[in-house]
């Protein structure tokens, strides 16, 4: 019998294979492992600078605003894309952006990710509230609607884009300044429609675009 981490794997190893977009990393191949049914092997496209996580860690946050332009318009591309072919990603975040010595940017992680047929194809971002398993993203990013255990669909991807765009502009998550200690905290702040507090050195535009996300 296959182990839950296997089970997930595959699932999402058959995501990846319907997926090809230029900011969506690439898979080529898997395998299970002989004489070991739970473990698989993987071969996808190799990004060479790691992930923009990994990068702030070595070089601090991105606070150079072409910069957070540029990776904000491909991130936008590559989530347009799978909404279109009705994926919620589930788990945007710092940590799941690859990216290579061309600053190229591509989405990976589909550990969180759901198909969900149905939604509307003129990809209304109102169009939500489909998906009713939890999420099993991460806990800062999370959109208002899954942390209370409601329907969520490609709004929450939104909220996750706002959050990670504050993360890669301070290089620490989101709700990091605001005294925020674990789920409950969290969650009573959402009740008070509270919004994690924004990186002062954005411009009133990009300030704009980040509020413009993170919607209740």
């Amino acid at each position: 019998m296959k182990s839950k981490q296997a089970l997930q794997t595959l699932s999402e190893v058959q995501m990846l294979t319907r997926l090809q977009h230029q900011h969506i990393v690439t898979y080529f191949d898997s395998c299970l492992v002989p004489g070991d049914p739970s473990e698989i092997h993987i071969y996808m496209e190799y990004m060479n600078q790691g992930s923009l996580r990994q990068l702030m860690d070595r070089f601090g946050p991105f606070q150079n605003e072409e910069v957070l332009r540029n990776y904000s318009r491909q991130l936008l591309a590559g989530l347009h894309y799978l909404h279109s072919q009705n994926v919620i990603h589930g788990d945007i975040k710092a940590a799941n952006l690859l990216t290579d010595h061309d600053a190229r940017l591509k989405l990976s992680d589909f550990g969180a990710s759901k198909i969900v047929e149905g939604i509307p194809a003129d990809l209304e971002v109102s169009q939500s509230g489909r998906c009713f398993e939890f999420n099993r993203g991460s806990l800062y990013w999370m959109a208002p609607e899954i942390l209370y255990g409601e329907p969520y669909g490609r709004r929450s991807d939104i909220w996750a884009l706002g959050c990670t765009l504050v993360e890669i502009a301070t290089g620490k998550h989101p709700w990091a300044d605001d005294g925020i200690q674990g789920l409950e905290d969290l969650q009573a702040r959402m009740l008070a429609e509270a919004l994690p507090s924004l990186p002062t050195c954005l411009s009133l535009a990009a300030k704009d675009f980040v509020l413009c996300c993170l919607k209740h």
